[in-house]
């Protein structure tokens, strides 16, 4: 008798959704009330978001792309078969989500006012999430169809928060 493929529990997915969205809130405060946390995200940011052109929704969705799927791709290579490269691999992803974290607080802090052009973040970040979730289930076999589920949910995401990003920048 054949037996049904296991469909990984959205737990994890929310509790990374969670911890993303919390981390994102704890950078942007920072970069907003402490004086050189704020010196330092203008800095960086100059200058508010510039408006879109034609090409604004694929570009933004092609930039993203590649962070949300850099976990799947991870996972997909082998590099969970060993104790010394999956902790590598984990390492990496902790660090593109940090990474991404850091830079998106760092300009709402820098430019609180952004925040009602902020529409299609939750999304992003779900997408995030299921990128790295993606990582954490892919396994040989079934569960290398379900971390592609995943990555597909990912994409999903992203270009829907690609398309609303697109329409809500100023121009």
């Amino acid at each position: 008798m054949a037996t049904r493929p296991r469909i990984a529990p959205l737990g994890p997915w929310a509790a990374t959704t969670t911890l993303i969205a919390l981390a994102l809130v704890a950078v942007a405060a920072t970069a907003h009330w402490l004086p050189l946390a704020h010196e330092m995200a203008r800095g960086l940011y100059p200058d508010p978001p510039n408006p879109p052109d034609e090409l604004a929704a694929l570009e933004l969705f092609a930039h993203n792309a590649g962070i949300v799927l850099a976990p799947w791709l991870l996972g997909l290579s082998g590099w969970k078969e060993t104790k010394t490269t999956r902790l590598l691999a984990t390492t990496a992803i902790a660090a593109i989500a940090a990474f991404q974290i850091a830079i998106l607080g760092l300009g709402i802090g820098a430019w609180p006012e952004i925040i009602g052009l902020l529409a299609h973040l939750p999304i992003e970040l779900a997408a995030l999430a299921a990128g790295i979730q993606s990582y954490r289930i892919v396994e040989p076999g079934q569960r290398r169809a379900a971390g592609t589920r995943w990555a597909m949910a990912a994409l999903l995401l992203l270009a829907v928060a690609a398309e609303i990003e697109a329409g809500q920048l100023p121009g």
